[in-house]
C-alpha cells in the first residue's frame, strides 16, 4: 500500500510524506516512511525525515475480539525539520476498516 500525506510540519515547514507498507493475512504491517519539505539545515538533517515501522494487531495475543494494534517505530532522527506532529487520529485510520471491493464482493449475500 502507498500513502501520501501532504501539509504543514512540526517546524512549520511544508512538505509531503511518502508511505509504502505491506499488510500480511494475519494483520501484522511493515513499512516505511520518508518525509521531504522545505525546511533549512536548521533542524538536524534538514527538510528530510524517515523511519520504520512494525503494527501488530491485539488480535494476536488475546483471547477475546480486538480492533486495536500496537506499533514499534524507529525513526533515527528525531531533530528533523520533516518531523510529523503524533496525532491521535489520522483520517486514513479512522477509514480503514471500510473496505469497499468486500463491501461489494458481499453484496448479494447481505441481501437475500
Amino acid at each position: 500500500m502507498a500513502k501520501v500525506s501532504v501539509g504543514r510540519y512540526l517546524a512549520g515547514d511544508v512538505g509531503a510524506t511518502l508511505d509504502f507498507s505491506r499488510e500480511f493475512e494475519s494483520g501484522v504491517r511493515i513499512g516505511a516512511w520518508g518525509t521531504w519539505t522545505d525546511a533549512e539545515d536548521d533542524f538536524g538533517e534538514g527538510g528530510f525525515d524517515k523511519g520504520l515501522y512494525l503494527a501488530i494487531p491485539l488480535d494476536a495475543f488475546f483471547t477475546f475480539s480486538s480492533r486495536d494494534s500496537t506499533t514499534l517505530r524507529w525513526q533515527p532522527l528525531t531533530r528533523d525539520g520533516g518531523a510529523r506532529l503524533n496525532r491521535q487520529y489520522e483520517l486514513y485510520d479512522l477509514t480503514q476498516e471500510r473496505q469497499m471491493g468486500r463491501y461489494w464482493e458481499e453484496y448479494d449475500r447481505m441481501w437475500r
